[in-house]
């Protein structure tokens, strides 16, 4: 089994982020800062490592991520059997273009046992 250690560095997904200048809290796609309400943030990078906070309640179904930097989205997790994605799955972003998905929409994949992620 291959670890995120492991992993070729151009075969993994990254997300951009955005961090606030001020309070340094972690936000994606916003105006303001969720906290502060400040409007000045700097660019930052995630691995797209996370925890399902709430479960698709379908194969076709949105989860809701919290990733390792704090901020949370929504995405699918691809091949992952019904029932089988539960509140503290380990996900990670998944790299590439999926037909099964429309375009921008994020996709994960379940991790193996939770020590891909270091969590």
């Amino acid at each position: 089994m291959s670890t995120a250690q492991d992993a070729d560095p151009a075969e993994q997904a990254v997300l951009d982020y955005q961090r606030c200048r001020w309070c340094g809290t972690p936000a994606y796609r916003r105006l303001l800062c969720p906290t502060c309400a400040c409007s000045d943030f700097e660019a930052a990078r995630s691995d797209g490592v996370g925890i399902v906070t709430r479960p698709p309640v379908s194969s076709i179904a949105d989860a809701a991520v919290q990733l390792l930097e704090g901020f949370t989205v929504q995405g699918r997790v691809l091949g992952a059997v019904a029932g089988r994605v539960q509140p503290g799955s380990v996900v990670r972003l998944a790299k590439g273009p999926d037909p099964r998905v429309p375009n921008g929409e994020m996709r994960f994949r379940l991790c193996e046992g939770g020590s891909d992620a270091g969590y």
